[in-house]
C-alpha cells in the first residue's frame, strides 16, 4: 500500500510530498509500537491529529477528483 501510494499518487504530484512523509511516519511507528518490545507512544503523537486529517481531507479530493 506505502509503495503503491508513493508510485501512483506522490511521485506524480497528486499528493503532496509532505502528506506522503507524514505517511511513512505514521507506519513506522506503527510498525515499531506493534513488533518491538515496550515502545510508549506519548503526547508528541497529538500534532499527528491535524496532519491526519490533512492527509485524510487530501486522500478524499483525489477520490473525488477521479469520480469526476
Amino acid at each position: 500500500m506505502r509503495s503503491l501510494l508513493g508510485q501512483h499518487f506522490a511521485e506524480p504530484g497528486l499528493l503532496a510530498r509532505e502528506h506522503m512523509d507524514f505517511y511513512n511516519r505514521l507506519f513506522n511507528t506503527r510498525q515499531r509500537a506493534d513488533y518491538e518490545d515496550f515502545v510508549e507512544v506519548d503526547e508528541s503523537v497529538h500534532p499527528w491529529i491535524a496532519q491526519a486529517e490533512a492527509f485524510v481531507a487530501a486522500c478524499a479530493a483525489l477520490v473525488e477528483t477521479e469520480q469526476e
